[in-house]
């Protein structure tokens, strides 16, 4: 995961499809997987914010990939609200960061 060498490849392999609407229509299957990574490995980790960002440029002009994502992120929210016990609390933190950043993106445009 944090192999230079793997992490400027996805860089690179994102970068060229984030315009390729094909390409993004057949990335939503795995959307859930996508939201599950950026929310789950480390969150200094480059391979995170480098998904991350990928993740608020496609939702910056895909609305559909957005709604998507808030619900999945959503729900690791509610899973993980300090009211429950087997709550995470770092990860609701990282799960209410993540979709007030993919509201900036769809609202604002906010070049992320």
């Amino acid at each position: 995961r944090d192999e230079p060498a793997f992490v400027l490849a996805t860089c690179d392999a994102l970068a060229n499809i984030v315009h390729d609407e094909g390409a993004i229509d057949e990335l939503e299957a795995y959307l859930p997987q996508l939201a599950h990574m950026i929310l789950r490995l480390p969150a200094d980790s480059l391979l995170t914010s480098v998904l991350e960002r990928f993740a608020l440029r496609v939702c910056e002009s895909n609305v559909h990939w957005a709604l998507q994502l808030i619900w999945i992120v959503y729900g690791a929210l509610e899973e993980n609200r300090p009211e429950v016990v087997s709550g995470d609390a770092e990860m609701h933190l990282r799960a209410a960061r993540l979709l007030q950043l993919v509201e900036q993106a769809v609202v604002y445009g906010a070049k992320l």
